[in-house]
């Protein structure tokens, strides 16, 4: 079997990060109790809950989906678009 190579494809996206001391929880986040006991902010995905800790980016994907990634990863796959 051969590796093969891709390039992930450019897109704008939205996002959000989650900052724990907020008041305000990003764009699908939630802290509803039927999925976290504790009632700790996650995001229902397709893939299942997924938790949000602090400091990490809410990504809005291309079919409106929400899914979180971690600071490190964010900075090293976006840079903020600046509106003129």
């Amino acid at each position: 079997m051969t590796i093969k190579r891709f390039h992930r494809l450019v897109r704008e996206i939205e996002a959000e990060q989650y900052l724990k001391g907020d008041r305000y929880l990003p764009s699908g986040v939630c802290r509803c109790r039927h999925a976290s006991l504790d009632g700790s902010p996650h995001i229902h995905t397709l893939e299942g809950n997924m938790s949000v800790v602090d400091g990490d980016w809410v990504i809005r994907g291309i079919r409106g989906e929400y899914y979180p990634c971690k600071p490190d990863i964010f900075k090293e796959l976006y840079t903020e678009i600046i509106e003129e």
